[in-house]
C-alpha cells in the first residue's frame, strides 16, 4: 500500500490516524483506523481495509459513530 493512498483518505475525511495505522507497512494490504469529532461534538471511527493490485486499490470502509446521520455523512463522502 502506498502512504499516499492512506494520507489521501485521512485529508478527504479531516480525520486522525489511530496509532500507527497512518504508515502502511505492507505493499499488498492495510488497515487505516481514523477517528475523528464533528462540528456538533459527535465523534465518529472509520475503518478503512484497503488492498492493491495490478490494477488498483480496493477499498472497504466501516464507519461507527453516535449518530446513524454522520455516518452516512462520511460513507458518502467517499462513494
Amino acid at each position: 500500500m502506498t502512504p499516499q493512498a492512506t494520507s489521501t483518505l485521512i485529508d478527504l475525511l479531516g480525520m486522525h490516524a489511530v496509532g500507527n495505522t497512518g504508515n502502511p507497512t505492507s505493499r499488498s494490504a492495510h488497515q487505516l483506523l481514523l477517528a475523528g469529532t464533528f462540528i456538533t461534538g459527535t465523534r465518529a471511527l472509520v475503518r478503512a481495509r484497503m488492498s492493491m493490485s495490478s490494477t488498483g486499490i480496493t477499498m472497504e470502509l466501516g464507519v461507527r459513530s453516535e449518530s446513524p446521520e454522520i455516518s452516512r455523512t462520511v460513507l458518502e463522502v467517499i462513494a
